[in-house]
């Protein structure tokens, strides 16, 4: 390995570290080659109502996002939030990496016995994106942070 492929991995993990912000985005939590955005499809849920969560990753040019590996979403077990199926990653036909045009969207379950009021929808989305020039890849973890308010 170069000193360059050394020197990317090192700050990766550096700026890796997990931090929370809502949707993941406070200055500890950002990836330079790629930007994020989270989101999701309503603010207010009903107990025991289904949502979706929605995550784009736009990388630089050069960069892609591997689909295999693919991204995965975790939810963090203090929420109280649960998946609802499975991540839904779409694929560019073309160059068959993690579409930059579509979301991924992982849906989840608002348990009925969650308490009502402001809930905090917490994860980390896992990805790995390459530099297509320099052929390095990397381990990137995007910690997640939504607030919804449940209602009965």
């Amino acid at each position: 390995m170069t000193a360059t492929v050394y020197l990317t991995l090192i700050f990766s993990l550096l700026i890796s570290s997990p931090g929370s912000g809502r949707n993941g985005s406070s200055a500890a939590t950002l990836n330079k080659f790629v930007r994020y955005k989270g989101g999701i499809d309503k603010l207010t849920f009903k107990r025991g109502a289904k949502g979706f969560l929605t995550f784009t990753l736009n990388p630089d040019k050069g960069i892609h996002i591997n689909s295999d590996p693919a991204p995965s979403f975790v939810f963090d077990s203090t929420c109280g939030i649960a998946a609802d199926g499975k991540l839904e990653v779409p694929k560019d036909e073309k160059t068959k990496f993690v579409s930059k045009k579509l979301p991924i969207k992982q849906g989840f379950l608002i348990p009925a016995g969650v308490t009502t009021g402001t809930v905090s929808i917490r994860g980390t989305l896992t990805y790995y994106y390459c530099s297509d020039a320099e052929g390095w890849c990397s381990r990137f973890k995007q910690p997640v942070e939504i607030s919804v308010k449940v209602t009965d």
